[in-house]
């Protein structure tokens, strides 16, 4: 993947308030903020703008997070949100507009719109939205739309949130470079008769648990409860199989020891638990991918 440079602006001088993001020569702004600075945030000259925006929630144990996607007048919108109070799960704003105010008409915002619902990804979040009619734009139009929907949903995923990736599953095993496999191996996990398989997604250093894996049964009383939590979730939504016990789709993790603690049902350290088919550890391979220190320099600028 190319390198892409973003100009990231800190609103309010911190990284949790009001934050605008840019990349050149993307022709939309992007714009997330926590819904206590809204009256801040409706001060902005792109809050005066068309444009799209997602109403969020905080994720829960597994993940997931309540939102809302809409379109309009940016601060009209969102005051009216703010008025009636119907979405009690927001927290969190992120609306994207264009670098000039006339670039996005009402056709394009709601073709944006409609096109970010058919998007979501379920197993990320629970839309508040129903299902809209795709706007029908000319090709020279959609193509345009595409790119800025590109652009924007790479703005989501810097901003944390990722709720129109394609999952947070990496390619089959198939589809895996030769690169990747030289540097990125498969680990195993055996627990009690129980075996799985993980690797790291190279885009995002997240451990994906593999299709096929098993995970143990009953789970023990030293499990975490937000592992025990995300184990419930990921069977409610389908992503483990209730009477095989397996996942059904590859499946990312925040922590290895988060993916080792899921599929053994117990407490564990997945750098000790995750191992190549060679029987390396997770840790010992990793300390292996690092640098040699060069020891006739290590320190010498401190003696």
């Amino acid at each position: 993947m190319d390198e892409v440079m973003i100009e990231l602006t800190l609103v309010n001088g911190t990284t949790s308030g009001i934050r605008i993001a840019e990349r050149l020569p993307s022709a939309i702004k992007t714009v997330i903020f926590p819904k206590t600075l809204l009256k801040d945030a409706c001060g902005l000259s792109e809050a005066k703008q068309l444009g799209v925006y997602l109403l969020i929630g905080n994720a829960d144990e597994s993940g997931r997070r309540e939102a809302y996607v809409g379109q309009g007048l940016i601060c009209d919108r969102l005051r009216d949100h703010n008025n009636k109070n119907k979405f009690t799960f927001w927290e969190q704003t992120l609306f994207f507009v264009a670098h000039k105010s006339e670039a996005l008409d009402e056709v394009c915002t709601r073709y944006m719109e409609s096109k970010l619902i058919r998007l979501a990804n379920p197993k990320l979040c629970r839309l508040a939205n129903g299902q809209k009619p795709l706007r029908k734009l000319s090709k020279a139009q959609q193509n345009a739309m595409e790119e800025l929907i590109t652009d924007a949903r790479l703005f989501f995923g810097v901003f944390g949130c990722d709720l129109f990736e394609s999952g947070l599953t990496i390619a089959s095993k198939a589809n895996v470079t030769g690169s990747e496999k030289s540097v990125l191996p498969e680990f195993f996990l055996s627990w009690r008769g129980f075996n799985a398989a993980g690797v790291i997604d190279p885009r995002t250093g997240k451990f994906v648990v593999r299709s096929g894996s098993q995970v143990t049964t009953p789970t023990a009383k030293g499990l975490s409860p937000a592992c025990g939590t995300a184990r419930s979730q990921l069977m409610a939504n389908g992503i483990l199989s209730k009477h095989k016990h397996t996942f059904t789709q590859d499946w990312a993790f925040d922590s290895v020891s988060a993916a080792a603690s899921v599929v053994c049902g117990s407490k564990q350290n997945g750098w000790i638990r995750w191992k190549t088919k060679e029987g390396e550890t997770l840790a010992k391979w990793q300390k292996r991918q690092l640098p040699h220190e060069d020891k006739g320099n290590s320190g010498s600028e401190f003696h």
